[in-house]
């Protein structure tokens, strides 16, 4: 659009492309008082219709300063939309698992841009530039009216702190392992399916802490003595697990807890994994 509609040379281009970074940097100076007073899905909402009309303003316009004032805009609607996405994504993960949460935040932003890369650029070499800008402008209005239920929570953290973890047995041997926890919740006969709802809260809990398989049980000779069972790596693994516990994970202890008999808590157990003199010896030849 530069070069052949507008007729500049490279540093016109690096100049037009500059109009976008100062439209990021007023964006990000005065973002967070726009935050404040706007509602999430509005700003979002807004900073793609705003990148929406500048992709129309392109396809159209010859003329250099209306190019510009458009690709200001673009640059502060940009940082703002992605800034909020962001924000409200991490803000909503707990500390000890924000690293990992946000590489597949990355790898799927990143992917999302090198696709639509390929698909636009593909509508500009079988029609022309314009109409990409004009496809890329009508996605992001669809888009807009697609998502605008979605929720998009406050970049606010509801739990910044974790729970107060419970004491554990003392094991010499931290990398001990694997570890099997085996807990006995005796539930009341008239609140079974209650405790059943309420399971598949706790099988995402504790998988999401760190343990690496989970299984529910129910005693043989007492269908309302359940038995929940699951492994972890190590002792260390299994501390680094309590610690990952936050109030809302604790809530769905304490709800599972209403539902026992008044005079039976829970039964919590750990057990270390021994090795056998044939898994020694197999170690050893290995």
């Amino acid at each position: 659009m530069a070069s052949h509609k507008l007729g500049l040379g490279s540093i016109g281009y690096g100049l037009l492309l500059g109009c976008v970074g100062v439209g990021a940097l007023g964006a990000a100076t005065f973002g967070p008082a726009l935050r404040k007073r706007m509602a999430p899905r509005v700003l979002y909402a807004s900073s793609a219709v705003a990148v929406a009309v500048t992709a129309i303003v392109l396809a159209y316009s010859s003329s250099v300063a209306l190019d510009a004032v458009a690709l200001v805009a673009s640059g502060a609607a940009w940082i703002s939309g992605i800034g909020l996405l962001a924000a409200a994504y991490q803000t909503q993960m707990a500390p000890w698992v924000k690293a990992r949460g946000m590489s597949y935040y990355l790898v799927a932003f990143q992917g999302s841009n090198a696709v639509g890369g390929l698909a636009f650029g593909a509508v500009a070499q079988t029609s022309s530039v314009s109409d990409a800008f004009l496809a890329i402008s009508a996605c992001l209005l669809v888009g807009s009216l697609l998502t605008w239920r979605l929720a998009l929570p406050r970049a606010l953290s509801a739990e910044v702190e974790a729970a107060e973890p419970w004491a554990l047995p003392e094991v010499q041997d931290p990398e001990a392992g694997p570890v099997m926890v085996t807990v006995t919740w005796p539930v009341q006969p008239e609140r079974l399916d209650d405790f059943l709802a309420l399971a598949e809260d706790l099988r995402r809990l504790r998988r999401r802490t760190g343990a690496g398989s989970w299984r529910l049980y129910r005693q043989a000779e007492d269908r309302y003595e359940l038995v929940e069972t699951f492994i972890v790596g190590s002792w260390a693994e299994h501390e680094r697990q309590h610690a990952r516990m936050y109030p809302s994970d604790t809530g769905v202890l304490d709800r599972l807890d209403q539902t026992l008999l008044p005079d039976r808590p829970r039964l919590v157990q750990h057990s270390l994994a021994v090795r056998t003199r044939h898994q020694h010896i197999s170690k050893h030849d290995g």
